[in-house]
C-alpha cells in the first residue's frame, strides 16, 4: 500500500502534464497566432516626394521656393522607395525619370516649375487599405526665385532660416537667450550662442535651406572656450511663420551627453 500510495500522485502529475497545452502565441506578425494581422505587412501605395538640396548625408527639403543664383542641383526623392514602379515628370522635360532618387541641373531657371510623381505597387491590397489601385500620383509646383545680389545681405534675403532669435530652453520658458544662425561666405554657416555661451565656429560648417539648418561636429572646443563643451548637433526648423525658430541640439558636458529642444522667435 505504501508504494501504491506514493505512485498514485506521480502517475496523476505526469498525466496532467502530459495534457497541459502551452498559451497561444501573441505575434500579430507571425500567421499561426490567432492575432495575426496581414495588414501590417503591406504596403500602402504612396507618391509622397520632397525636392531637396543635399550634402552627404543628408537632404534638406524646400518648402515652396528654391533659391538659385545660377547653376543648381537638385536632388528629387520618393519617400517610400518600397514601391514598384517609379515615373517622374519635371516640368516640361519630355524624358521621365524611373528612380526613387535622382538629381537634375537647373541653370538660371525662375518661375514656377511643376514635378509630378506616380507610383505604382505591384503588391497593393484594397482589403487592407481600401481605395488602393496600386497607382498613386503625386503634384507639387515649386518657385524658382532667381537672384543676381550675391552680397551678403542679398544671400540671407533668400534664406530666412538665418537671422538672430530670441527663445528659451524648452522647461525654462524665463530663461531666454539669444541664438544666431549666420552665414559667412569664408567660413560657412554656424551657429551662435548655442550651447548657451559658445560663441565659437567649431568643427564643420553647417548645411542649409530655405527653412532648415544642420551643424554637426565632434570637435573639442579651444582653450578658453570651454563653455562650448563639446557641440555635437544642432538642427534648426523654421516654422511656415518665417519666425518661429525650433532647434534640437547635443552637447557633453562633464562626460555626460545632453539633449535639449530649443523655441523661439526671430527679432526685426
Amino acid at each position: 500500500m505504501k508504494k501504491t500510495f506514493l505512485l498514485l500522485p506521480l502517475l496523476t502529475l505526469a498525466l496532467w502534464t502530459g495534457c497541459k497545452k502551452d498559451p497561444p502565441c501573441d505575434d500579430p506578425l507571425n500567421p499561426e497566432c490567432p492575432n495575426y494581422d496581414k495588414c501590417l505587412t503591406v504596403v500602402r501605395t504612396d507618391a509622397a516626394f520632397t525636392v531637396t538640396n543635399w550634402t552627404d548625408p543628408h537632404y534638406l527639403p524646400f518648402r515652396d521656393t528654391i533659391p538659385t543664383p545660377g547653376v543648381r542641383r537638385i536632388y528629387f526623392r520618393a519617400a517610400d522607395t518600397r514601391m514598384s514602379r517609379y515615373e517622374w515628370k519635371i516640368g516640361d522635360d519630355p524624358r521621365v525619370f524611373t528612380d526613387s532618387l535622382f538629381f537634375l541641373i537647373f541653370d538660371n531657371v525662375s518661375g514656377w516649375i511643376n514635378f509630378t510623381l506616380t507610383t505604382y505597387n505591384d503588391n497593393f491590397d484594397s482589403l487592407c487599405f481600401p481605395g488602393d489601385s496600386g497607382k498613386v500620383t503625386v503634384q507639387k509646383a515649386y518657385y524658382f526665385n532667381h537672384y543676381t545680389d550675391n552680397s551678403h545681405s542679398g544671400t540671407l534675403a533668400q534664406y530666412p532660416i538665418f537671422g538672430e532669435y530670441l527663445g528659451h530652453d524648452e522647461g525654462s520658458p524665463s530663461d531666454t537667450f539669444r541664438v544666431t544662425l549666420d552665414l559667412d561666405y569664408n567660413l560657412g554657416a554656424y551657429p551662435f550662442n548655442l550651447p548657451r555661451g559658445c560663441n565659437a565656429r567649431l568643427g564643420s560648417r553647417g548645411i542649409y535651406n530655405t527653412h532648415y539648418f544642420l551643424h554637426q561636429t565632434t570637435h573639442l572646443p579651444p582653450a578658453g572656450l570651454e563653455q562650448c563643451y563639446t557641440p555635437g548637433l544642432v538642427f534648426a526648423v523654421l516654422q511656415p511663420d518665417n519666425k518661429s525658430l525650433n532647434i534640437e541640439y547635443e552637447f557633453t558636458q562633464n562626460g555626460v551627453r545632453i539633449k535639449r529642444k530649443w523655441r523661439g522667435e526671430k527679432l526685426p
